[in-house]
């Protein structure tokens, strides 16, 4: 990067820093009301602040601004929403909070339980943003543009799967403390894997045949490459989000600690065999390396789930991702045929 753009990366990072500082604590009030299984509002909140911000950005861009300008943006529109659905939860759900002792066991779990999801958030960012970083140690901003486009992208996708399983997580909680079985616990798990395979591979599909298309119209013919890098993230992420259920049963378990450690070792294997496969195949061997790593991960996450929590995932995997599987692989199969003609 250049001195300016060091500069300019300086003044984002304090600004993003002060964007966390608001968002970290505000989104207790987003967690009170999925406890509450008030899913509608917050969600639509969402969807309303994205469509929001996406006219805005529209609206500061045509006007001149820049990088800064959007961080800023989004700083504000956070702060704003926040403050929102602080209003809902304190005036129309009648949340009243009250510290009427201070119970030291109650706070040592709170304390462990947000030190593992802190440790999850560490693992997401050092996936997708450590990878940009180790890229632009060996090439220029260029290509770490279109390698960040790609990774947009699927973290777009592995949202829209952490939405349907952030709507799950209350059911498994409750299942878990009425001692449903583990044969209750696996039907339940393939009921709710059909459908979110069913969205996600829709999804994906769509990418799949019209991705590389709309990224060249979208963003230029030079971001072609970025295609690859989100079909790859968005199919190895594919069966884990999936499996959503089973990843909330464990939540509510409190064994989340074997799945944080096994994705942070992976991770970083990954972002090793990533930076050194680089130099070699440029953006392609980062995600390859990645994407490597990770299946090893996944596959032992699922592993773990039969084994430990006692979840039959072979079941699973022939109740609710057999059925889609065939269909898949030929539309996948013919849109090569179509690429290979063109």
């Amino acid at each position: 990067m250049s001195f300016d753009q060091l500069e300019k990366a300086k003044q984002m990072t304090i600004i993003l820093i002060l964007n966390l500082f608001v968002t970290l604590p505000g989104g207790c009030f987003t967690g009170i009301c999925t406890g509450y299984k008030k899913f509608v509002f917050p969600r639509l909140l969402s969807v309303f602040k994205y469509v929001f911000r996406a006219l805005l950005v529209v609206l500061i861009m045509y006007l001149g601004s820049d990088s800064i300008g959007l961080v800023i943006l989004d700083t504000v529109l956070n702060f704003s929403f926040i403050m929102i659905t602080m209003y809902y939860v304190l005036f129309k759900l009648k949340v009243t909070i009250k510290l009427h002792f201070l119970n030291m066991k109650f706070v040592k779990s709170i304390f462990k339980y947000s030190s593992v999801i802190f440790l999850f958030a560490m693992i997401f960012q050092l996936q997708w943003r450590a990878s940009q970083v180790l890229l632009g140690i060996n090439y220029e901003t260029t290509l770490v543009g279109i390698y960040s486009v790609g990774v947009l992208l699927a973290t777009y996708y592995i949202s829209i799967g952490k939405i349907i399983n952030n709507l799950i997580l209350p059911k498994a909680v409750q299942s878990v403390y009425s001692n449903f079985t583990s044969f209750e616990l696996t039907k339940q798990l393939v009921k709710i894997g059909r459908v979110s395979l069913l969205i996600l591979l829709f999804f994906f599909g769509g990418f799949y045949i019209l991705g590389e298309e709309f990224i060249q119209l979208w963003a230029g013919e030079n971001y072609k490459d970025a295609w690859l890098v989100a079909t790859l993230i968005m199919g190895i992420n594919l069966i884990p989000l999936s499996q959503g259920y089973a990843s909330a049963i464990l939540e509510a378990q409190k064994k989340l600690n074997f799945k944080a450690i096994v994705l942070l070792s992976f991770c970083v294997l990954g972002l090793t065999l990533g930076y050194f496969l680089s130099k070699v195949y440029g953006i392609s061997g980062m995600v390859y390396g990645l994407a490597s790593s990770m299946f090893i991960g996944n596959f032992i996450i699922i592993l773990y789930y039969h084994f430990n929590i006692k979840l039959d995932m072979i079941y699973f995997l022939k109740k609710a991702i057999n059925p889609f599987l065939l269909p898949f692989l030929i539309i996948m199969f013919l849109q090569l045929q179509v690429k290979a003609v063109r």
